[in-house]
């Protein structure tokens, strides 16, 4: 079963109603010690929660740091674009990463090679909500400056709403478009008909999609196999997100030259180089 914070609360509430009946079955001092036990552990969960928001206090107060910071590393990648052309800083990045190469087609090379800068946000100062802006110069596909990808998280950290923006191709340089004929039943007269519907081809540009989690009374209508199938999105894009906001971002100029940070190749090194940290 998919969770998010409303079914999940939803648990935590009929949880908490059977704790109560479980309570009540028990008598004297063992009902009363239970009781002082329990009321220690949400007095010990509210401190947690206040500690929470002081951190993400301190996260906000050092993430406008790191985009100043960030701002500063960006004018000099476009200082050193203007020593060396066709330096392509961005697209390389893009490239070198195992997770973001997957999502790359080689029809999207030309078009990503205008790519100036990728960076993230908070919007409203709210650790929930993240916005990825992609920053492109002029170019001959399409007319946006910017693209930007907003996720909206659960408290407990589950995507709940992916927003993006609309790419506006120019004429004839939608690559990604795959116009197909499919036939489809009418349902009320069993008829087919003829429509002509896009299936778009593989590219980068895909990742700009819209989505919002289905509401409760939808998510116990859908059947297991597309239960799995939602599943398997939210995990996908929490793992992308993770890398732009965690690796790329902080970390481009070692995708740059080509230095991959990969956890698991960092356990084989341990692992073959075990005997010089004895």
């Amino acid at each position: 079963m998919i969770f998010d914070s409303r079914n999940l609360k939803e648990f935590q509430e009929r949880l908490g109603l059977k704790f109560k009946e479980k309570i009540e079955e028990l008598k004297g001092q063992h009902k009363e010690s239970i009781i002082k036990i329990r009321k220690l552990e949400k007095d010990n969960e509210n401190y947690l929660k206040e500690m929470e928001k002081e951190i993400n206090q301190i996260k906000l107060k050092y993430a406008t740091k790191t985009q100043e910071i960030m701002t500063i590393r960006n004018k000099e990648i476009d200082e050193l674009n203007k020593i060396k052309e066709d330096i392509n800083f961005w697209f390389k990045v893009l490239v070198n990463n195992k997770c973001t190469n997957n999502l790359i087609n080689e029809r999207d090379f030309q078009a990503l090679k205008y790519l100036s800068n990728i960076k993230y946000e908070y919007i409203d100062r709210d650790l929930n909500k993240i916005k990825l802006i992609f920053e492109f110069s002029e170019n001959e596909f399409f007319s946006n400056k910017e693209l930007e990808k907003e996720y909206i998280l659960s408290n407990d950290g589950l995507i709940e709403k992916i927003t993006s923006s609309n790419i506006n191709w120019k004429k004839d340089k939608d690559y990604t478009k795959n116009i197909i004929k499919k036939k489809i039943k009418n349902k009320k007269t069993g008829e087919f008909i003829t429509k002509e519907i896009n299936d778009p081809l593989p590219s980068f540009f895909n990742f700009f999609f819209n989505y919002t989690f289905p509401d409760n009374k939808t998510i116990k209508d859908i059947d297991v196999s597309k239960e799995k199938n939602i599943g398997e999105l939210l995990d996908k894009e929490y793992d992308i997100l993770s890398v732009f906001k965690n690796e790329i971002i902080p970390h481009a100029s070692e995708y740059y030259v080509g230095i991959i940070q990969d956890f698991q190749d960092f356990d084989a090194y341990l692992d073959k180089n075990i005997d010089n940290f004895e």
